[in-house]
């Protein structure tokens, strides 16, 4: 457009023509050239800055000092990230390193925390001289635990219950603990992972049939013949586990005995005629060719689990911390094998 006007009113010079013509080309060719290389730059900037934001983002910190209370209604209070951490147990190790602190503790192999004289608990205070104990504890220990927690805070340690009794509470004290120990981003995805596997399970469960279950969790042998039977009962972590896949336990714990070696006398497993049958805990007694599969027991011909081979051996590893939405999976596909491979049980297994 401009150079239209000016042609017109330069109509008859020429050469004035020729000159000005030539100029506003390179005018142009210029000016064309400036804005292409702004547009380059305003799009790598644009997309460099977003492709930062996305793939990069920052993760949260937590905002020490930080006050909060445990599973006992122990308050602490924390000036900084604690260093030294102590704890005791495979399982708190497991933990830890779940939510991405790993060797970030000092784990103390020495005799467990409690008895009368606290010995360990001074040994501990003594020789580790810690920021914080941590003491991973299932329902049926937790009036223990936080006894010895006490004593702790007596001798001038901070220490922290973390209750490890269902998936739902674990998957609380994952964020707990991540805000703890500065690791809230990675803590907040594996218990997001949990949390919505728990949720996946009991909406596809709650319209089925639940499933009556013996869970065998040990056996005595004498001179080759099975004495007593120990069932794996309520107050366990893996007794939830196995309500919320959709199965109910036959084993009652009325005299509050260790939850996880239940005595249980053969006719009364007989009686309740299972429909499912899970063993975990056989390992020394299989390697020694003590141990009499269930298939292979006369009396038991007749159960129901038995005779339609619902019976499932579990892996080593079953229950550990970083396997326990594949565990979870695993009895849920079990005791309703129409489930198998349904993607709605897998659709958030990953994050």
């Amino acid at each position: 457009m401009i150079k239209g006007i000016f042609f017109k009113f330069v109509v008859g010079k020429e050469s004035v023509v020729f000159e000005f013509l030539q100029l506003s080309e390179r005018f142009f060719n210029c000016v064309r050239y400036f804005f292409t290389l702004l547009l380059i730059c305003l799009l790598v900037g644009c997309s460099t800055y977003d492709s930062a934001v996305s793939s990069h983002p920052p993760s949260p910190k937590t905002p020490y000092p930080i006050k909060m209370s445990d599973a006992c209604g122990l308050e602490i209070n924390l000036a900084k990230k604690p260093d030294r951490i102590v704890i005791q147990s495979q399982w708190e190790k497991e933990f830890i390193e779940e939510i991405g602190g790993t060797g970030e503790y000092i784990l103390f192999e020495g005799k467990g925390i409690g008895g009368a004289d606290h010995e360990t608990e001074r040994r501990i205070a003594a020789e580790l001289k810690p920021d914080l104990v941590i003491i991973m504890s299932q329902g049926y220990l937790l009036e223990g635990d936080c006894k010895n927690a006490r004593y702790l805070l007596s001798l001038g340690i901070h220490t922290y219950v973390s209750d490890q009794s269902t998936l739902k509470k674990i998957t609380d004290e994952m964020i707990t603990i991540g805000n703890i120990m500065n690791h809230q981003s990675e803590a907040s995805r594996i218990s997001e992972q949990l949390r919505s596997t728990v949720e996946l399970v009991e909406k596809a469960v709650a319209p089925l049939q639940r499933k009556t279950v013996y869970w065998e969790h040990n056996i005595s042998i004498e001179f080759g013949e099975i004495k007593q039977y120990y069932a794996l009962g309520p107050i366990t972590l893996e007794d939830e586990m196995l309500k919320l896949a959709g199965g109910n336990n036959i084993t009652r714990n009325d005299s509050r005995l260790n939850p996880y070696n239940i005595p249980i006398k053969p006719d009364d497993i007989i009686m309740a005629n299972p429909s499912h049958i899970l063993i975990s805990g056989h390992l020394e007694k299989q390697s020694a060719g003590l141990y009499k599969k269930i298939q292979e027991r006369p009396e038991w011909n007749n159960l129901n689990a038995v005779k339609q081979k619902q019976v499932l051996e579990l892996p080593i590893l079953f229950g550990s911390v970083s396997s326990l939405r594949n565990d979870l999976i695993m009895l849920v596909e079990f005791f309703h094998p129409e489930l198998r491979g349904n993607v709605s049980l897998y659709s958030k297994q990953e994050g």
